[in-house]
């Protein structure tokens, strides 16, 4: 019985040969009835269309693979350039708030996404926002201080035109007195 078996494993193993220019794999397969080896089969296959169709499936592989590299570059770059387009933004809206101009607003583009770079872009909205805020209160009482060292300037200028008819009626007074008779009543 063991014989038999190792038999059955050496008749199936197969052999490779060329047949009327084609290459053929010869596969013997043994007939076994009760244990016992009764005949063999042998099959012919031909590797022509075995290669063909490992070929094909090789061909079809690489195909969906480049695809697949494709999909996923184009994925990773359209990716990378929406960070890189995002932050450019905020760093030329940066840039602006930097020189003092507050007027502008931030890129809505950039607050309308739902990712990082959009709760960045709120942050430097409420930022630049209170920002504004502050330097138009700081301009608003920078005016009020102007408007009242105005009407402190013309106070001034008024008082002193004052104090200078009180000082000529004051002296026109003591020439007047200078020049008076002086009677003796006694």
């Amino acid at each position: 019985m063991g014989s038999d078996l190792l038999i059955s494993e050496v008749l199936s193993t197969g052999m490779q040969k060329s047949v009327a220019g084609e290459s053929v794999l010869d596969v013997l397969v043994p007939i076994m009835i009760d244990d016992e080896i009764d005949g063999v089969l042998k099959i012919g296959y031909s590797m022509d269309n075995v290669q063909a169709a490992v070929l094909q499936n090789t061909t079809i592989i690489f195909i969906i693979s480049a695809i697949a590299f494709v999909l996923i570059g184009v994925f990773f770059f359209r990716m990378s350039n929406r960070v890189v387009v995002g932050v450019g933004q905020m760093k030329d809206d940066l840039a602006i708030m930097s020189e003092g101009n507050f007027t502008k607003e931030v890129n809505q583009k950039s607050l309308k996404s739902k990712d990082e770079l959009s709760e960045m872009a709120s942050a430097m909205q409420t930022l630049w926002l209170a920002i504004r805020e502050i330097v138009k209160n700081v301009l608003d009482s920078a005016h009020e201080l102007t408007e009242s060292a105005e009407t402190l300037s013309a106070t001034a200028i008024q008082t002193s035109a004052a104090s200078k008819e009180v000082g000529m009626t004051i002296e026109q007074i003591a020439k007047g007195a200078a020049e008076q008779p002086t009677y003796n009543t006694c």
